[in-house]
Formats: C-alpha cells, structure tokens, sequence
C-alpha cells in the first residue's frame, strides 16, 4: 500500500504545466502606436483540474501601454477567485487564479490539452527596438498548482515560451534619420 502512494505521489508531482505566449501580428514587425493582442496560453500534462497561477504577464523591456485584459475562464462558481491583473506599462501585473479542491469544476479549468487564462491588447511605444512578453509567476506559489480530486492539490513544474515583437521607426523618423545620414556625408565630402 505504502509503495502504490509514493508511485501516485510521485506521478503527480512529475507532472509539468508549459505556457505559450502568442501575438496577432503576421510578421512580428509593428509600427509605434500599433496595437497587437498578446495572449498566454497554459497546458498541462495530466487530465487534473488548473488551480492555482499567480504572475505578472510582463513585456521587456517594460514600455508601451497595457489595455482590456481577458480572459477564457469563466468564474461560474464562488468556490474561486480569478485577478485578471492591472495594466502598468506594457504589462499586465497581479494576474491571479485559485481555484481550491472542490465537487465543482470552474468552466474552462479542466481544459488540460490548451486555456487561453489571459490576453491583453498592447499599444507599441514610439521607441524602436526588439520587446519580449513572458509570464513570470509569483516566487510565493512557485509555479502552477493542479487539484486531483477533493483533497489533493499539488505543484507543476512551470515553463514558458515567450513571444517576440520588435518596433519599427516609423516612416516619417526614417526619412529625417536619411536626411541627416546624407547632410553628413556631403559635409564630410565638402571638408576633404
């Protein structure tokens, strides 16, 4: 009996939850001021219900503007509480999901093969340059927590791919940066 619990304790706590964070963009190249709708996806390895997630959806570097969070999960009953989180920056910060053992199953929880828990609409800044969005959970929780039954609730292993934008000057910084890069070669021209 003592050896068919260490092997379920151990199935369970060899299990891994993987987060992907998409964009809309076709191409990853987005002018300042364009807006583009980041998403978090999570998927974990065992059919076991999400419980707890905790973390900030976060870009670096940290800049542009964070707007209209959402989400897929649908808080149908009081056993839980989802935090969608606050815009600051070009981040969403706070996002917070607990969902404890209990006979009911949230909607959208259970969802182990993909749940989009998050998205956000960003507005790129007017500084060009490559920016990556991730999320990082909070350091107290350690990753993501399934729940297996009534009394068993246990961590996963957390990963995360991140996505990646990069910011294009606009067209109108293009053509004064061109202007500038010909005056000085014509002055350099003029001086030799």
């Amino acid at each position: 009996m003592a050896l068919a619990l260490a092997w379920c304790a151990g199935v369970a706590w060899a299990q891994s939850a993987h987060i992907v964070v998409t964009h809309d963009d076709p191409d990853g190249l987005v002018d300042p001021g364009q807006v583009v709708r980041i998403n978090f996806r999570i998927s974990w390895t065992a059919n076991h219900t999400l419980s707890t997630l905790l973390g900030d959806a976060v870009a670096r570097p940290d800049a542009g503007v964070a707007s209209n969070p959402g989400t897929e999960l649908n808080m149908g009953q009081p056993s839980g509480s989802l935090a969608l989180g606050t815009p600051a920056l070009g981040s969403v910060r706070g996002f917070s999901l607990i969902w404890g053992p209990s006979p009911f199953q949230m909607p959208g929880t259970t969802y182990w093969d993909g749940l989009d828990f998050l998205w956000y609409e960003w507005e790129a800044p007017a500084v060009p340059g490559p920016f990556e969005f991730d999320f990082v959970f909070d350091p107290q929780t350690q990753g993501a927590w399934l729940n297996a039954g009534l009394t068993n609730v246990f961590k996963v292993d957390l990963t995360s791919d991140p996505a990646s934008l990069v910011v294009v000057p606009s067209p109108g910084a293009l053509v004064v940066l061109g202007v500038g890069a010909v005056f000085v070669r014509r002055r350099r021209a003029i001086s030799a």
